[in-house]
């Protein structure tokens, strides 16, 4: 209540309103018109919600996702050339091994060794030798005589789709030898490693026209590796076969410092028909002194290779290499030549292997 004092007499009593009801009548006047400061967060929050007008907003997606693929295709590119970059480097690893041994007198004295012993060319002797024995079949292209037991198992696969069967085989006569490199390591961390896949690729090189290709596992190898043996002319093998790989034609076994049941697994693959393991030819530790040290110090703790124990006792030749101190000793230490001559496989005295 609101009283008003006027001159004289005149008293005028005026009723003040709510300020409740003052503001719900201005709130329904049509001349009131709200006005928010685009600074306040009731506006912000209001403008962020709104939806999207003229197109703007989707326009600026699209921008958005362009930014974020090129950015994605520069990593990408990136990522290509830097991996690049390590496979060239590699590369040039590779072949300063290879220059390494090439011009050592281990290298040289390994040569003379195996031109003079012939054994290349008795492993690509040994498969007709085996056509014109009656007792087993041949081993060529996994087909066996009926006298044989069971079937040959398929050849492994490679990336290459290729299978072990030679592709230059024709009229029956093997044309020939695969090189097989289990067990060498890790080239891009080890120079032994390097200089020991090196030894191979020299090996194709010299004898071009007897090696079909070079074959590669090692468990440790990662594709950066892969890809650089790949482009040395290797083709890797792209499954572990833990040593039991079928041979279908003459095949060299290139495996250094393996572990003996590695060994023992490739000619237990190769055991029967007799014919195909006179197609082996094994590089690597030697097999004479695994039984000097399995007769002197068994090992309960580990599985006994016995089919190479028992092939070594009559039925092997071996030939020591001798690594002529190379720089890196333990790279060629310890390895011998070892082949089955075919005649043996077929001597009355002979029982298999279990």
């Amino acid at each position: 209540m609101e009283v008003i004092i006027m001159p004289e007499e005149w008293t005028i009593v005026r009723t003040r309103r709510s300020k409740a009801r003052s503001h719900q009548r201005h709130a329904h006047s049509p001349s009131f018109h709200p006005t928010v400061s685009s600074s306040t967060p009731t506006a912000a929050a209001a403008s962020s919600s709104s939806p999207p007008s003229n197109g703007l907003s989707s326009s600026g997606n699209g921008t958005m996702e362009k930014l974020v693929g090129k950015q994605d295709g520069e990593g990408e590119r990136r990522k290509m050339e830097e991996e690049e970059e390590h496979k060239k480097q590699l590369l040039v690893k590779v072949e300063r091994s290879m220059e390494k041994v090439q011009h050592s007198a281990f290298f040289k004295k390994f040569m003379e060794q195996l031109q003079d012993l012939e054994l290349l060319e008795i492993l690509l002797g040994t498969c007709e030798q085996g056509r014109t024995v009656g007792e087993t079949g041949s081993c060529l292209n996994g087909a066996t005589s009926s006298s044989s037991t069971g079937a040959s198992p398929a050849a492994p696969e490679i990336l290459d789709g290729s299978s072990s069967t030679d592709s230059r085989e024709h009229n029956g006569k093997t044309m020939g030898i695969d090189l097989v490199v289990f067990g060498v390591g890790s080239i891009a961390d080890s120079e032994v490693s390097r200089c020991q896949i090196a030894l191979a690729m020299l090996l194709k090189q010299k004898y071009e026209s007897l090696f079909n290709k070079v074959l590669v596992y090692d468990p440790v190898l990662s594709d950066l590796e892969f890809r650089v043996l790949t482009t040395l002319g290797c083709a890797p093998i792209c499954h572990d076969e833990n040593g039991s790989r079928r041979v279908h034609v003459p095949t060299v076994f290139y495996m250094p410092h393996c572990e003996v049941g590695l060994y023992n697994n490739v000619l237990l693959a190769n055991l029967e028909p007799w014919s195909c393991l006179s197609q082996v030819l094994v590089l690597g530790n030697s097999f004479h002194k695994y039984q000097e040290r399995w007769s002197v110090f068994p090992q309960p703790m580990s599985p006994r290779p016995d089919c190479l124990l028992e092939l070594q006792k009559k039925h092997v030749k071996e030939y020591i290499v001798d690594p002529v101190n190379f720089p890196l000793g333990s790279a060629f230490n310890d390895m011998s030549w070892h082949f089955f001559p075919h005649h043996r496989w077929y001597s009355k005295t002979l029982n298999p292997v279990p």
